[in-house]
């Protein structure tokens, strides 16, 4: 029985990094967009969003074959919330659009 709890401990976690990337994501879009109004932004942003997906494509995949899995998803998940702070202070201390590029 401990290896289903080990299993839905990892879906509950992974499902839950999922919705803060999803809410992470909105809420910049939504930000940007309120403070310009301009499509263009929101264009931007989905472009700055798959940039690095389509830098780290390659090398993450060696990373993850090298490297244990559970310490490159946890760093992941902490430099995705580090992002997210730093958004928060972007917004709240209200920089300007490009600060949050």
């Amino acid at each position: 029985m401990q290896s289903g709890s080990v299993v839905l401990r990892v879906v509950l976690a992974r499902s839950l990094t999922t919705l803060a990337r999803l809410m992470l994501s909105v809420t910049v879009g939504w930000e940007l967009y309120g403070r310009t109004g301009s499509a263009l932004t929101l264009g931007l942003v989905g472009l700055m969003q798959i940039i690095p997906v389509l830098v780290m494509f390659i090398p993450s995949g060696e990373l993850v074959d090298r490297r244990d899995r559970r310490r490159l998803a946890m760093a992941a998940t902490l430099l995705m919330a580090a992002v997210g702070v730093g958004l928060a202070l972007v917004s709240s201390a209200n920089a300007p659009v490009p600060a949050f590029f």
